[in-house]
């Protein structure tokens, strides 16, 4: 088995980068959120990393299913403001590689199915393929470079194609390889303790700690275990 982690690549440079903790701090305001000054439960955890092009958002509701929809409406609010890529990798298998401009998920790049599933046709490969010339437009990245890295199939290899990726963009190449937690078969580990031998290589990273609204406490608590 392998881990799964999600994080979202904001391409956001310079003095727009402390805009994009400002809007994160705003959002969930406004989303019933109270902030707090540590991580507490019920509760959402967001560190915000900077690097020179892009700010990488790790977000504690990508880390449980029933978080998830609150992941990607983050994205989705922040892609009003910048263009933002959504990073997933299933069970060390499947990687997932989401572009979002304008509240609009405008491609989309997967080696396999998630969870770690072969396409079933070649029609369905190819409607996840990506499309290089849109990331090339956006980032200034060589498409054919893209195209190259972007392969698809069983035997395709994610922890290189993530990497190799990230390079081209831009992505610090840690960062990108990491989400507020990595799953490892269901037991999460914090970002910066699976990089604990690396943190003087991590760049600056703002952490923000939010007690969920009531509605969404209560909620929680009279959801039914998936596990049972």
């Amino acid at each position: 088995m392998g881990y799964d982690f999600r994080n979202q690549q904001v391409h956001a440079q310079g003095n727009a980068q402390p805009q994009v903790v400002a809007f994160i701090r705003q959002y969930l305001l406004e989303k019933g959120y109270t902030p707090s000054a540590r991580a507490v439960e019920p509760g959402r955890s967001i560190a915000v990393c900077f690097t020179d092009q892009w700010v990488t958002v790790l977000d504690s509701a990508g880390t449980e299913w029933e978080e998830m929809a609150g992941f990607t409406q983050l994205a989705e609010a922040l892609s009003s403001k910048w263009p933002v890529v959504v990073v997933e990798m299933s069970d060390s298998a499947a990687l997932t590689l989401s572009l979002h401009i304008d509240r609009k998920m405008v491609d989309r790049y997967q080696n396999l199915k998630p969870p770690f599933f072969a396409f079933h046709s070649d029609e369905e490969a190819q409607m996840v393929r990506g499309d290089p010339l849109v990331w090339s437009r956006m980032f200034n990245a060589p498409s054919d470079n893209l195209r190259s890295i972007w392969r698809q199939g069983l035997d395709s290899r994610p922890h290189d194609i993530l990497p190799n990726t990230g390079r081209l963009l831009g992505w610090h190449p840690l960062l990108c390889q990491v989400g507020y937690t990595v799953d490892y078969d269901g037991c999460p580990v914090d970002f910066d303790e699976h990089y604990s031998d690396l943190l003087d290589q991590l760049s600056d990273v703002e952490r923000l700690h939010f007690q969920n609204p009531p509605t969404h406490a209560s909620k929680m608590a009279d959801a039914p275990d998936s596990r049972e």
